[in-house]
């Protein structure tokens, strides 16, 4: 039988990351061009952006995609839909998506915080 394929490896801040950005879906979609060529080294991908910027925009997505496999960056992906602390679960009544993946930034944010200090 076939082997499975070796997963991919997990990309992590740079040990030295004494500063890293926490990337939202209007930063992914409005400012790649600055995240491509700028100085932005270490920064956390969540997957809640990823799956909005997927949604609205799927070149978008394939450029973001493109830098958290970038050899010079550091663009960690953090599964914050999966990971109990960071869950920031359905949406809340008359909360429209993007309201709700808004909240999931923030938590997620604020849990990296915590974990950072």
């Amino acid at each position: 039988g076939a082997e499975p394929a070796p997963a991919a490896p997990q990309r992590q801040l740079s040990p030295s990351a004494a500063v890293f950005a926490v990337l939202d879906t209007n930063v992914v979609l409005h400012q790649l061009d600055f995240l491509e060529a700028g100085r932005v080294g270490d920064a956390v991908v969540l997957s809640t952006v990823l799956q909005e910027s997927r949604q609205r925009s799927r070149a978008a997505y394939e450029r973001l995609r493109a830098l958290t496999r970038h050899a010079e960056k550091t663009f960690a992906v953090f599964s914050n839909e999966h990971h109990r602390e960071t869950y920031a679960g359905a949406a809340k009544q008359g909360e429209s998506p993007n309201d709700r993946n808004d909240r999931a930034v923030r938590a997620a944010a604020a849990w990296l915080e915590r974990q950072a200090a």
